[in-house]
């Protein structure tokens, strides 16, 4: 079931909520920017240089969607005691 919820904390606003999993958004973003830099890479198979260049802007977002990861863990502990 689907149950919306208009008032998240503040901390969770960093994260989507999916079947009671709670993803990174930057993971998200990381993810679909990865897959269509490979879309792009493979079809239009341009040089090194190019393929490096798209895949340097993705690295950042997914350090992030680890950082909230491991913030979340922590969020979790405190949110049980």
């Amino acid at each position: 079931r689907y149950y919306a919820v208009k008032e998240l904390p503040a901390e969770l606003n960093e994260y989507i909520v999916l079947r009671g999993i709670f993803i990174p958004r930057m993971l998200v973003y990381g993810v679909s920017m990865a897959v269509f830099s490979t879309v792009f890479s493979l079809l239009s198979k341009p040089p090194l240089f190019i393929v490096v260049a798209i895949y340097i802007p993705v690295i950042p977002y997914f350090l992030e969607s680890i950082r909230l990861y491991l913030r979340l863990k922590d969020l979790m502990k405190e949110i049980k005691k």
